[in-house]
């Protein structure tokens, strides 16, 4: 079993701590007027609505937890466990020899000074700002 480091647990808590105070005392109402923008119902009806689309669930428990930021102190640790969640998240694939990580990527953007969206799709302008002509069709 590996053993868990002080910079593995110290790291990820003091973050959480400096996200949390940050929209609990410096930006509260950012946290309530998200809370304004949503409507969240305790009905099967409204259950089945939502997954009933793709993406359903998460967008059903975003606004479950939405609903908690009418309370600025609620709402502020639930973003901070949520980034902190997030940041556990990147920080194990990293560590992690799978197809999955994102050195290429990042090395890409290091050396060229650029993002690497060569595999993106198609990198021509489009016509209103090109000089050539661009058919609807090929």
């Amino acid at each position: 079993m590996e053993r868990i480091s002080l910079k593995q647990t110290l790291f990820p808590g003091l973050f959480a701590l400096a996200v949390f105070l940050f929209f609990w005392l410096a930006y509260p109402y950012h946290v309530y007027g998200q809370e304004q923008f949503q409507l969240f119902q305790f009905s099967w009806r409204y259950w089945a609505e939502t997954l009933a689309v793709p993406g359903g669930l998460a967008d059903w428990c975003g606004r479950f937890l939405t609903q908690f930021f009418y309370y600025s102190a609620a709402g502020s640790l639930i973003l901070a466990l949520l980034l902190a969640a997030i940041q556990a998240v990147t920080a194990a694939l990293a560590k992690s020899p799978s197809p999955l990580n994102y050195h290429d990527s990042i090395l890409s953007m290091a050396l060229n000074g650029g993002e690497s969206i060569g595999s993106m799709g198609v990198d021509t302008p489009i016509a209103a700002l090109s000089g050539e002509y661009q058919p609807l069709f090929y």
